[in-house]
């Protein structure tokens, strides 16, 4: 809402009319002063939301500094010519204006007006077509006295008319004589004559064009013969109000899919707003309005967002009278992630029966865990793997646990493999020594391991230790073998 202090107004202009008498055979001769009409297009007031937006702000400026404010002639249309303001403040805060010198101008003398404009948003407009919006003019205007200065009439009042109009500005001036006005509103009790402020209040009801333009002025009213009269129109608290009835924000929808997937998500949003129309929609701090396809009359829209991750989406939907609301979709099933097994075995057991464990949680989507140990890759028919497993063999011998992930946003893991071997037999171990002594051989499981102790006999260099034949790598005393069945270390 604009808050700009009100200032009283007082549009002064001292017309002299000299009647010389008809006697001596010379016409009438007027003699007319002018305020400032200088315009600037920045000055009109923007009405962009619901409120009241008042219209004076500085009290020492001239005429032409105050917002929306203009001053021109009615009764004569042509150039005006004007140079400038004496601007005076009164004890009791109320402003007018004196013009510092004048014009000589023969005829019809000439009136004062006062122009307000306001332009009217295109969002505010559209409310206003969806029968939501209704632009309210006040002002407080009072008719100047009349004091002749001989023995006619006396305490005449000047006559005040007012109207509301919407419309558009023919030319940079945007004068009475050049507003295209598409509608009009007339205040009802025209050509009153108040001498105290009377409150005029009047409503536009379909705002259908960009700017609205309050125009007040009074008519001199002379009384005839040698008078001096004061053609004047008090002014005070202008202001335009813009009120709605709608009170309710948009409504927003979101249709996407619910279930976990590995693939980027479409997002499809619906935008309502049944009264006013939707201004603005702001997508995670973006503003996506035009992007949104919105209705002719701004009632609905769509946008379509590409969810690439989890995470939160922000829509805020702002209505066309300034009702707003935010709605926010949080995507928590989108999982592009490889499940990874994580399995704890043994590489050897002494039974037919093998135990082992397996860390089963995760951090995305559900996940199920699949294992053979016959050799073959498991696949979803396959054995599900729980924290605790236990598998029992008819033979003692060497097997492959092999474990794949499958999970419900479709990712499948590797397939990941364990080496393990059950043998519950007892093993013995027989040693031989060439030129060295050596420790007793040793009997044990397959897997255990046996620690060599020996020593090479003096004048010989260590070479090799054999285990059934064959080279096991070992280069010094202490070093130890894996025992692999019945056999003999040399």
């Amino acid at each position: 809402m604009n808050t700009k202090s009100l200032k009283k107004v007082l549009i002064s202009v001292l017309v002299v009319f000299a009647l010389l008498c008809m006697t001596f055979g010379f016409l009438p001769n007027t003699k007319t002063t002018y305020a400032d009409t200088d315009y600037t297009p920045s000055k009109i007031l923007t009405l962009d939301s619901m409120g009241t937006y008042k219209y004076y702000y500085d009290s020492t400026g001239s005429m032409s500094d105050y917002t929306g404010f203009h001053l021109e002639w009615a009764v004569a249309l042509g150039s005006v010519g004007g140079v400038g303001n004496n601007v005076y403040v009164s004890d009791n805060d109320e402003v007018w204006s004196l013009p510092s010198n004048g014009n000589s101008n023969g005829g019809e003398p000439r009136n004062p007006n006062i122009f307000m404009y306001a332009e009217i948003p295109s969002h505010i407009r559209k409310a206003s077509e969806n029968g939501y919006v209704t632009l309210t003019a006040n002002v407080q205007l009072k008719s100047a006295e009349k004091v002749q200065t001989s023995s006619y009439k006396a305490d005449l009042a000047d006559p005040i008319y007012v109207k509301l109009m919407s419309g558009s500005p023919a030319t940079e001036g945007a004068f009475n004589n050049s507003f295209n006005a598409t509608s009009t509103v007339d205040y009802s009790g025209n050509g009153f004559k108040d001498t105290s402020y009377r409150s005029v209040s009047l409503n536009i009801y379909n705002l259908n064009a960009p700017y609205v333009m309050l125009h007040a002025h009074s008519e001199n009213n002379y009384p005839g013969g040698w008078a001096l009269t004061t053609t004047a129109l008090y002014v005070k608290q202008p202001s335009f109000t813009l009120s709605s009835s709608d009170a309710t924000a948009p409504t927003v929808t979101f249709d996407v899919n619910q279930n976990w997937s590995n693939q980027n998500k479409t997002l499809n949003v619906s935008f309502s707003d049944t009264q006013a129309g939707i201004k603005s929609v702001i997508y995670n701090g973006k503003d996506i309005t035009d992007n949104c396809g919105l209705s002719s009359d701004t009632k609905a829209g769509s946008y379509t967002a590409t969810l690439t991750g989890n995470g939160t989406h922000t829509f805020v939907v702002t209505d066309n009278v300034g009702n707003s609301k935010t709605y926010t979709h949080t995507e928590s099933k989108i999982d592009k992630e490889v499940p990874v097994p994580n399995v704890s075995i043994n590489r050897y057991y002494y039974d037919y029966t093998v135990d082992f464990t397996a860390d089963i949680s995760y951090t995305g989507a559900p996940t199920t865990f699949y294992y053979t140990v016959d050799g073959t890759d498991p696949d979803k028919t396959s054995k599900v793997l729980g924290a605790t497993n236990s598998e029992t063999f008819a033979e003692y011998g060497d097997y492959v646990l092999k474990v794949k992930g499958y999970d419900d946003a479709g990712n499948e893991s590797p397939v990941a493999s364990y080496d393990f071997r059950a043998d519950g037999n007892i093993y013995t171990i027989t040693t031989k020594a060439n030129h060295a002594t050596v420790g007793s051989g040793m009997s044990g499981h397959y897997g255990d391991e046996y620690t060599l102790d020996f020593t090479v006999e003096e004048g010989y260099l260590f070479h090799k230790v054999l285990y059934n034949g064959e080279d096991v790598g070992v280069t010094a005393s202490g070093q130890t073998v894996i025992i692999k069945g019945n056999g003999e270390l040399e």
